[in-house]
C-alpha cells in the first residue's frame, strides 16, 4: 500500500497526489484496524502512529479563528480525590490530567496535556456522564479580550459537491470524510484505543514541532455524546489560560443518573441537588481556589443531603438564608462540643427544637420532639435550633 497522500519529499515540490483508489485502500485498511486496536501493543502503536503521520501528509482542516465567549469543563472530584473526597482546592485539577495519567482520548495521546471542553454546560454534561453519588466541579472559562484560536473544526456537514473541479479537491473530501469518521466514532469507556486515529491526527496538528503562528491550537469537533448537537473545543494545556479567563468553579452534588433522556434536547442526563456552592476567587500565583471559612460546613451539608436517599422536592418558597445560617451555626457549636465533652445533648419529648427536612424541604419552627423524633431517626430531618 501506498506510504503518503501525495508522494512528495518536502513541500517545496510540485505535488505529486497517488491515484485515488490507492488512496481509499489505504484510508479502508485503516478502517479495519479500528475494531482490533485494542489488541495491539504498546510497540504496534507506535509503528502505527508513525505510518499514519506519513500517510496524511494532507490534511483537510478547516480553519477557524473564531473564538466561543465561553467554555465549560466538569471535572470529577470523585475521581481526582478518591477516598479522600472532598471539595477541589488546586486549579491544576480543573485542567487535563497531568502527562503521567494522560491517557488516549478524542483529541491527544497518551502523555499529552490537552483539554477537552464544551461550549455549554449540557454538553458538558453529556461529555462527562457524572454518576449517582458522585461530586463534580464545573469550572467556567471566559474568552480574554480579542483573544483568538487557530482551531482545526471537524464538520460533518461538510459534504463534496456534485461537481469536483479537480482532482485535489476529490482527494480532500475523501479524507475529510475519513476524518468526520473516527472524530464522531462512540468509544466505550474500556476500550480507549479506539480513539487512535482521532488523537493521533489531534497529535499531529496541536504539538506540531516547528513554531509558527499558523499552528493549530485547538481542535473543534461535535459532540458524540449528544448526536452532533453541541460542540467540543480541545486545548493544549498550557493555552487555555492564555485565552480564557478562569472566572466561576461551582461544586455539585449528584443524586441520580437518567439512561432514557434525549440527547437533542437541553435535557441534562442528570440531577443534581438545587443547592451547589460557587466560588469567584483564585489564586493564580499560588494555582490555588479560594473558598470562604464556612465552605467546610457547607460542603458536608451537602454530601449528607446528597447521600441521605431522600427525593429531591421543589418548592416555590426554598429554604431561606437564615435558616440555613442557623443550621451551620449548629453544626459548628456540635462539633466544638464533639470534640471536648464527647455528647450531644439529649431530647426530652416535649422539648421544643426546629428542624429542617432533607432535599431542600420545609423547616419546622417550635415543635415538640416527640412529633420528629421519628424522622429525626430515619434520617428524613435534622435539628438546626433548640
Amino acid at each position: 500500500m501506498i506510504k503518503k497522500v501525495a508522494n512528495n519529499e518536502t513541500n517545496q515540490e510540485p505535488m505529486n497526489l497517488e491515484p485515488t483508489e490507492k488512496i481509499i485502500e489505504k484510508l479502508d485498511y485503516y478502517r479495519s484496524l479500528i475494531p482490533k486496536l485494542h489488541e495491539f501493543s504498546d510497540k504496534e502503536i507506535a509503528e502505527l502512529k508513525k505510518d499514519v503521520g506519513t500517510f496524511f501528509n494532507i490534511k483537510p482542516v478547516v480553519f477557524s479563528k473564531q473564538v466561543p465567549e465561553y467554555l465549560v469543563r466538569i471535572s470529577s472530584n470523585t475521581n481526582i480525590l478518591g477516598k479522600d473526597l472532598n471539595f477541589i482546592t488546586d486549579i491544576d485539577h480543573l485542567l487535563s490530567p497531568p502527562s503521567h495519567l494522560s491517557k488516549f482520548n478524542r483529541c491527544n495521546l497518551p502523555g499529552e496535556e490537552v483539554i477537552h471542553c464544551a461550549t455549554d454546560e449540557t454538553t458538558a454534561y453529556w461529555e462527562t456522564k457524572p454518576k449517582k453519588g458522585d461530586v463534580i466541579s464545573i469550572s467556567l472559562f471566559k474568552a480574554k479580550e480579542n483573544a483568538t484560536l487557530n482551531c482545526a473544526v471537524i464538520d460533518p456537514k461538510m459534504k463534496a459537491p456534485k461537481k469536483i473541479s479537480n482532482r485535489l479537491e476529490e482527494v480532500y473530501y475523501i479524507i475529510n470524510d475519513f476524518f468526520v469518521e473516527v472524530f464522531t466514532m462512540p468509544v466505550e469507556r474500556d476500550n480507549p484505543k479506539k480513539y487512535f486515529f482521532s488523537s493521533t491526527i489531534s497529535s499531529e496538528q496541536l504539538f506540531y514541532p516547528i513554531d509558527s503562528e499558523h499552528n493549530i491550537e485547538a481542535m473543534v469537533y461535535p459532540s458524540v455524546q449528544r448526536k452532533m448537537n453541541g460542540h467540543n473545543f480541545a486545548l493544549k494545556n498550557d493555552i487555555i489560560l492564555k485565552k480564557y479567563d478562569l472566572v466561576e468553579v461551582t461544586t455539585r452534588f449528584i443524586i441520580e443518573e437518567y439512561d432514557n433522556i434525549d440527547p437533542t434536547t437541553s435535557d441534562r442526563p442528570i440531577d443534581d441537588l438545587i443547592a451547589s456552592i460557587s466560588i469567584k476567587e483564585f489564586d493564580f500565583d499560588k494555582r490555588k481556589l479560594i473558598y470562604p471559612k464556612d465552605f467546610y460546613d457547607r460542603f458536608d451539608f451537602f454530601r449528607k443531603l446528597q447521600l441521605s436517599g431522600g427525593k429531591q422536592v421543589r418548592f416555590e418558597k426554598p429554604m431561606g438564608q437564615k435558616e440555613f445560617n442557623e443550621y451551620l451555626k449548629t453544626q459548628s457549636i456540635l462539633k466544638k462540643t464533639d470534640k471536648t465533652k464527647g455528647v450531644i445533648k439529649k431530647y426530652g419529648r416535649n422539648d421544643k427544637v426546629t428542624v429542617m427536612y432533607h432535599n431542600n424541604g420545609p423547616v419546622k419552627k417550635d415543635i415538640k420532639y416527640k412529633y420528629v423524633e421519628k424522622d429525626i431517626k430515619e434520617n428524613k430531618c435534622m435539628i438546626i435550633k433548640d
